[in-house]
């Protein structure tokens, strides 16, 4: 799937926007407010959800992105985005679920784009290789309690190659954890040569989701 010619189709809400991501939307935001910006830049526009609500709490944003369909503020991959905007910088950059959309030997200029677009903060979300299962229980009344049992990931390999799901979308894509070359403590250190890790941590109801919260060195 080439990132630049998605349709704005792709991300209709009743059909891109499931309950699971839109907790991932949460807690993305969430963290983008804590950080009190003033301003902030988004890398990838998706469905525009994350731009609409930031900006509700009165934060403005620019939307950067390779893909002119979804009408971003700047037309540029993640590994130029720095020069398109000629020296403009944010409180914030927000760059969810992008990363693994780019070959593994471009994260490290992707970083530097953020670094160098960044005043101080970045929030990242990286997708995670994931498996395992989720149950909830909640009283009347109550906060509803969550948790999770991981599942070894040759189960879900498997599954995927016997149950004819797997496609090639699947398979040319990279996530945390899902190679010797993207294990998390790897994908760390290629951060932290740009950034502090002020915390990382799964979404609690999607593991599939690292969230990120970074500060500039």
């Amino acid at each position: 799937m080439e990132q630049e010619k998605i349709d704005k189709d792709y991300y209709r809400f009743s059909e891109y926007v499931s309950l699971d991501r839109f907790n991932t939307y949460w807690f993305q935001i969430n963290e983008v407010l804590n950080l009190e910006p003033k301003n902030a830049a988004e890398i990838g526009v998706g469905t525009g959800v994350a731009k609409y609500l930031v900006e509700g709490f009165g934060v403005p944003v620019t939307t950067i992105d390779i893909n002119a369909n979804l009408d971003p503020d700047i037309v540029s991959p993640i590994t130029a985005a720095a020069a398109a905007l000629d020296g403009r910088q944010f409180d914030v950059v927000l760059c969810s679920r992008v990363f693994h959309h780019i070959p593994v030997s471009d994260v490290e200029a992707a970083l530097d784009n953020i670094s160098r677009l960044s005043n101080r903060y970045a929030v990242l979300v990286l997708a995670a290789e994931d498996f395992r299962f989720y149950a909830a229980l909640r009283l009347t009344s109550q906060r509803e309690r969550f948790f999770s049992i991981p599942i070894p990931l040759f189960i879900k390999r498997f599954l995927l190659r016997v149950s004819g799901k797997s496609d090639g979308y699947y398979y040319n894509i990279w996530k945390v954890n899902s190679s010797s070359r993207t294990k998390k403590s790897v994908i760390d250190e290629v951060i932290r040569s740009k950034f502090h890790i002020r915390k990382s941590y799964p979404v609690p109801k999607n593991y599939g989701h690292l969230i990120y919260v970074l500060e500039k060195k």
